[in-house]
């Protein structure tokens, strides 16, 4: 597929917004949000933060435009983006849009968890109010963090699968780490203190391991946990016959290795690029910080495209789980700050997955999901070659003789790197 100029890739996503019924006047639907609030578990969410505070009375009492979001979406794909747009040209031509049913729903999530994931990354007070919240939600519901192993068998009950059940629990710890370090500044938490905090049950020992200094073999923990959460998902495509996404992962897990994982917290805010709007200016707290990461835009992108499509390929609940992977907060800030915005708004999502299957309520996926995961895949594989050759230094016979090595025993393979962790 040809490399298009930037006038082409706008008209296939006007073309796609067309499909999904949207255009720049949309506005949400209050009674519609409520509802959507009610099953997030956030109708009875309290802040003192007076932007937040407002902007969940407007979501309940009143329609709130939605062009500016849809526009900031639109100049991040057509720009940083080129495999969503790829997938979009071909989807549209295959007729996969007709009949979704939840897509308004999907594009109000979209505009709530933008919201809550910017807040939460750009300011520390929020980030501690919204995640006390969800874990308050969570606990009464058997999954605490506090108790890896009965929360291990209450989740694997309730999501019936044992690498979902992983996914859900891998990504506690980074929010704990966030938790803990944001609120320390550019200061780096002691031994003493992580003894401290375990000792009192805190924390759990995952979480301490994370956080305590030092990298292995050269990979710092974050980035050992990053890694594993990607080959999971890359396993759980190779075991649905969705190999060509498979090998997106392994070459996204390939750079990793390669990459600095800032074990410091540096003041910076998390925002779009292109986009000046007032809210985000009124949520940033001047003292934020946040640790940064090398990831280049194309790892970047290569990341939301192959996720997008094992989203679509291996889970129900996709109108809950597409809509993190579009916030602008991820996919038009600088690469660098993509573990922030990814992790909370992951978390985010993982909550209002399991809190929705909990209460036995499934949106089941599109009956041709394979085959649109398999032409996604296919895309992603395209781009995971450029990338492993451009940034990796390997052509496509090293990466694929790489990709059989780790995938001729994945799961034993898998188990290894845990080990390592």
């Amino acid at each position: 597929m040809e490399k298009r100029n930037l006038e082409d890739s706008q008209r296939i996503f006007q073309r796609a917004l067309q499909e999904f019924g949207f255009d720049e006047h949309a506005s949400t639907d209050p009674a519609i949000v409520a509802k959507m609030l009610k099953e997030l578990k956030l109708d009875d969410f309290v802040t003192n933060n007076h932007v937040m505070r407002d902007f969940f009375v407007d979501l309940k009492t009143k329609p709130i435009k939605l062009g500016h979001l849809i526009s900031n979406i639109e100049k991040a794909l057509v720009e940083k983006h080129p495999a969503i747009i790829d997938f979009l040209e071909i989807a549209l031509e295959k007729k996969y849009f007709k009949n979704t049913k939840t897509a308004t729903r999907s594009l109000y999530l979209t505009f709530i968890l933008e919201r809550l994931t910017s807040a939460m990354s750009n300011n520390h007070e929020f980030f501690l109010e919204a995640y006390s919240h969800y874990r308050s939600k969570a606990v009464v519901r058997g999954m605490d963090s506090k108790h890896v192993i009965s929360t291990f068998f209450n989740l694997l009950g309730i999501t019936r699968s044992f690498f979902e059940t992983i996914k859900a629990l891998s990504v506690d710890p980074i929010m704990c780490y966030f938790r803990l370090q944001k609120g320390l500044g550019d200061r780096r938490a002691t031994k003493k203190e992580l003894k401290d905090l375990l000792k009192n049950r805190e924390i759990n020992f995952v979480e301490f391991h994370l956080m305590s200094p030092i990298h292995n073999g050269g990979v710092s923990h974050i980035g050992r946990l990053v890694e594993l959460n990607i080959y999971e998902a890359g396993i759980t495509d190779y075991k649905n016959d969705l190999r060509s996404n498979s090998i997106a992962a392994f070459a996204l897990c390939e750079e990793i290795r390669k990459l600095k994982f800032n074990d410091e917290f540096v003041k910076k805010a998390v925002l779009p690029e292109s986009d000046d709007e007032k809210f985000y200016s009124s949520i940033c707290d001047k003292e934020n910080c946040v640790p940064i990461t090398e990831y280049s835009q194309s790892w970047v992108s290569l990341y939301i495209s192959w996720n997008a499509a094992f989203v679509v390929g291996n889970m129900d609940n996709i109108d809950l789980l597409i809509p993190k992977l579009l916030i602008p907060t991820l996919i038009d800030s600088d690469p660098e700050d993509f573990m922030v915005s990814r992790a909370i708004s992951l978390w985010l999502s993982i909550n209002h997955y399991l809190f929705r299957i909990k209460d036995k309520n499934v949106i089941h996926g599109p009956d041709n999901r394979k085959e649109i995961a398999q032409v996604w895949g296919e895309i992603n594989k395209k781009y995971a070659l450029e990338l492993s050759k451009k940034e990796i230094h390997e052509d496509s016979k090293i990466l694929n003789k790489h990709f059989n090595r780790f995938f001729s025993h994945p799961v034993v393979n898998w188990l290894k790197l845990v080990l390592k962790f």
